[in-house]
């Protein structure tokens, strides 16, 4: 029973190291290039409600939206 105990509490502990590998940006960040986004994503226009283009990550979607920042 103590072994387990001690295990989960390993695992609630580690759970926040395992976010923390990838300085990449999420989509719908801001990007200069491919590079700044995360795998399967790449930099792109978008334009925003204001007709502002705005580099942003996305993916291949051509339906893909960005919420307004």
């Amino acid at each position: 029973m103590r072994w387990s105990r001690w295990m989960l509490l390993l695992l609630l502990a580690a759970m926040p190291l395992a976010g923390c590998g990838s300085n990449k940006n999420s989509a719908c960040e801001s990007c200069t290039n491919v590079d700044d986004c995360e795998s399967g994503l790449t930099c792109q226009q978008f334009r925003d409600a204001n007709g502002n283009i705005r580099n942003l990550c996305g993916d291949a979607n051509p339906n893909m939206t960005c919420p307004a920042n």
